[in-house]
């Protein structure tokens, strides 16, 4: 794996799944993308606009309870998480990730980002979240049932 960042504005079309193979990696079914700007009006997506960070796509998780979603390595070839910018949607108070990076099967790193400003109300800004994390081959999600926001991924070679 090359060292890169996910925009999702390379994906063509308005909105569907994170096609298999994007960057390199494998996609759970339940990471979306949308392009805000090529969205019909009364899709009542351009709202969203303040997702992206980059561009005009941005990905999202919009699980069902308790459902995970995330990236991995087709082949078990490590990689580096170095950063993401992510976000919330449809909610106007303050929002708990769990961030999990794997290697071998085995939880290697966990990380709990807080998005949104209770105060700032619906609409926060993405939010700059660092991980650091070096030689994972699988990243997953869990935002107890809450629509989240992807940005911008940044990937390294797997120095870990």
């Amino acid at each position: 794996m090359i060292n890169q960042t996910l925009n999702f504005d390379d994906i063509p079309g308005i909105n569907g799944y994170i096609p298999a193979g994007y960057g390199g990696l494998n996609w759970t079914d339940l990471l979306l993308f949308l392009n805000h700007s090529e969205a019909p009006p009364e899709w009542g997506w351009g709202q969203y606009s303040k997702n992206v960070t980059s561009g005009s796509t941005f990905m999202f998780f919009s699980p069902i309870g308790d459902q995970t979603a995330g990236f991995e390595s087709p082949d078990g070839q490590s990689f580096d998480l170095t950063s993401a910018n992510m976000n919330y949607m449809w909610l106007d108070h303050t929002v708990g990730v769990n961030v999990n990076g794997y290697e071998d099967g085995t939880l290697k790193y966990s990380q709990h980002v807080v998005l949104g400003d209770y105060n700032s109300g619906w609409g926060s800004v993405p939010t700059p979240v660092s991980f650091g994390w070096q030689g994972v081959d699988k990243v997953v999600f869990n935002s107890y049932g809450n629509n989240i926001t992807f940005d911008d991924i940044v990937l390294g070679s797997g120095s870990g």
